[in-house]
């Protein structure tokens, strides 16, 4: 018997390998650039948690995306966007520089991208970050993210810095940055003319198969090489454009987790278009009340694939 391990990355574009060093010249000018459009947009935002079950506090990035006056709108991925807005009894938002914190009332939240949307209000002159309609992403082209130091540092910004390596469909868009790193997750993510162009994700398992004979099967292990992700801007603009109403959310089907659809599995159906498998999913969800289990395959959804 032979044992084989092949790694692979289910991409939409795979590029080559990134550049192996980079031009400091190109590194410094993006750098300086993301410093200058995500000052006074950065904040830590501190979300306290009360119910009859449990008490305590989550924190976070977020940033500004929209300004007027002392009122701003702050998005952040650190909550969950299932989250019941009657368990939230306080948000604190600390700022650099500003003496003391603002306030924040949760407005609502999107279970699809998992943005949250928090209103502040109070005397400081917010600097909103605009995102570009579309990312335009190729390999090769340098990015860079924003973030803030913990409370042990300051709350001071700082910086990362990649190159895309490749476009990945785990199932939304998301670019795979290598040569570097980026911040945190929830951080802004800047091309190299300084425009927004994503948010940072979690990092992901690489995805391995073991082929045994005639029976692969997938393994998920996490990359030990310094790497980050995000999504790009196509994935969530139209949220940001049109936000949910207060106290409501977006549609959404009802999964919590997905995988990539194991490629025999796809090969023993004769499926040839992309397609995701459901991990997890929400028990009062859509898509359990329509009878989806875990490991069901999807390949379309409203007829589209």
């Amino acid at each position: 018997m032979t044992l084989r391990l092949c790694t692979f990355l289910l991409a939409v574009t795979l590029s080559a390998a990134p550049l192996s060093a980079q031009n400091t010249a190109s590194t410094e000018s993006i750098v300086a650039t993301v410093a200058a459009k995500s000052a006074n947009a950065l904040a830590l935002i501190r979300v306290r948690l009360h119910d009859e079950m449990m008490t305590g506090n989550v924190e976070g990035l977020g940033f500004c995306v929209a300004a007027d006056g002392e009122k701003a709108l702050l998005i952040t991925l650190a909550l969950d966007p299932r989250i019941n807005s009657q368990t939230i009894s306080a948000i604190d938002v600390v700022v650099p520089g500003f003496d003391g914190t603002l306030k924040g009332k949760f407005r609502s939240a999107d279970p699809v991208s998992g943005i949250a949307f928090i209103d502040v209000e109070g005397p400081f002159k917010w600097n909103a970050i605009q995102f570009e309609p579309t990312a335009d992403l190729s390999a090769g082209k340098l990015v860079a993210s924003a973030a803030l130091l913990d409370a042990n540092l300051g709350y001071e910004p700082f910086y990362g810095v990649g190159y895309v390596s490749s476009i990945l469909q785990i199932p939304g868009r998301t670019a795979f940055v290598t040569g570097g790193s980026l911040t945190n997750v929830g951080s802004p993510v800047f091309n190299q003319q300084g425009r927004a162009i994503g948010i940072v994700q979690q990092q992901l398992p690489m995805i391995q198969q073991i082929v045994s004979g005639d029976q692969p099967r997938n393994i998920a292990v996490r990359s030990m090489h310094e790497s980050r992700y995000f999504v790009p801007v196509e994935e969530f603009i139209e949220v940001l454009q049109d936000p949910p109403a207060p106290g409501k959310r977006l549609p959404w089907i009802g999964v919590l987790e997905y995988a990539p659809a194991p490629k025999d599995l796809l090969d023993a159906l004769n499926l040839k278009q992309p397609a995701v498998m459901a991990v997890k999913i929400d028990p009062e969800g859509p898509a359990a009340r329509a009878g989806l289990e875990p490991k069901d395959i999807i390949i379309a959804l409203n007829g589209k694939p």
